[in-house]
């Protein structure tokens, strides 16, 4: 992504989301800020859901192999479970949730196995 007002380049997750923004274009566009500039600038929203489906199962396969193959990292699993809750706001798909559940589950798990 690029910012329109100080051209600063970055990965989309580096444009925070504003979660309570009152911004939204009549053609659907939604907000993210800037790192740079903290500068509003608009994206398609329907872009950024693909974005985020895209994101989430990759966040999953990720998750999974670690899971699979006992290689859970607890605090790593946990920051991939909040990135997951938020990319989840806007599409609000209910495998995801039930995906975090299992992640959750495996948690507990791993902290029962180790303790």
């Amino acid at each position: 992504m690029k910012c329109t007002l100080c051209s600063y380049e970055g990965s989309r997750s580096k444009f925070k989301r504003e979660l309570n923004s009152i911004y939204t274009t009549a053609s659907g566009l939604k907000p993210r800020i800037c790192p740079s500039c903290n500068q509003h600038n608009f994206f398609s929203h329907v872009d950024e859901l693909e974005d985020d489906e895209r994101e989430l199962k990759a966040l999953c396969i990720k998750m999974d192999d670690a899971i699979r193959t006992d290689n859970i990292d607890i605090a790593s699993l946990r920051k991939d479970i909040k990135k997951m809750i938020e990319l989840n706001t806007f599409l609000n798909a209910e495998w995801v949730e039930r995906f975090i559940d299992f992640a959750y589950a495996k948690i507990r798990e791993a902290q029962v196995n180790s303790g």
